[in-house]
């Protein structure tokens, strides 16, 4: 679900720029708190205060879903599909994380 939407371009595109995000459709108790601030700080108003896409990457939203997929990575056949981008992501990863290796 879109934080904005309507069925009118317009409109949602001035939602976007002046409009708090909201946040109160039923679907939106499924997110993470987590989830929503990323989403908010993807959002904010004034772009000075935007999140940049450094912060994005250690984002504790991302870095979680990050470790997960390196969780089912770790069970697979063939990490050596994965060692370039583990040797990537590792860097914006928390440092108690284990990366795997080939």
């Amino acid at each position: 679900m879109l934080p904005f939407d309507s069925d009118d371009n317009r409109e949602t595109a001035r939602q976007t720029i002046y409009e708090p995000v909201p946040f109160n459709h039923p679907i939106w108790g499924f997110v993470s708190n987590e989830a929503k601030d990323l989403i908010k700080a993807l959002l904010h108003k004034d772009k000075n205060q935007r999140i940049s896409l450094e912060a994005v990457l250690i984002h504790p939203w991302i870095c979680k879903r990050n470790k997960d997929m390196m969780e089912l990575r770790k069970k697979s056949d063939d990490l050596s599909k994965f060692s370039a981008y583990t040797a990537t992501l590792a860097k914006y990863l928390p440092a108690d994380t284990t990366v795997p290796r080939k």
